[in-house]
C-alpha cells in the first residue's frame, strides 16, 4: 500500500468515525463555547493512552481545525 492509499482508508475510517458520533447525538467540535481546545486536548491525550488512534486523528483535525482558522 502507499502512502496516498493510506491516508485515504484512514480519512474513511475517520470520517465513519466522526458519522457516528453525530448521529449519537455528539456536536460542537468546532465551537469553543461547546467544547473547549483544552478539553479536546484532554480527549486526544486519554486516546493516544488508549492507543485509539482514530479518535485522536480526530482530535488532532479539530484541533487544526480550530487554529488555521483563528490565523
Amino acid at each position: 500500500m502507499n502512502d496516498t492509499a493510506a491516508v485515504i482508508l484512514f480519512a474513511d475510517r475517520m470520517t465513519e468515525r466522526l458519522d457516528a458520533a453525530r448521529m449519537a447525538g455528539r456536536y460542537g467540535w468546532d465551537d469553543s463555547d461547546v467544547i473547549s481546545d483544552d478539553e479536546l486536548k484532554a480527549l486526544l491525550i486519554k486516546n493516544v493512552e488508549s492507543e485509539d488512534w482514530v479518535d485522536v486523528a480526530n482530535y488532532a483535525m479539530m484541533l487544526y481545525w480550530r487554529n488555521q482558522n483563528e490565523q
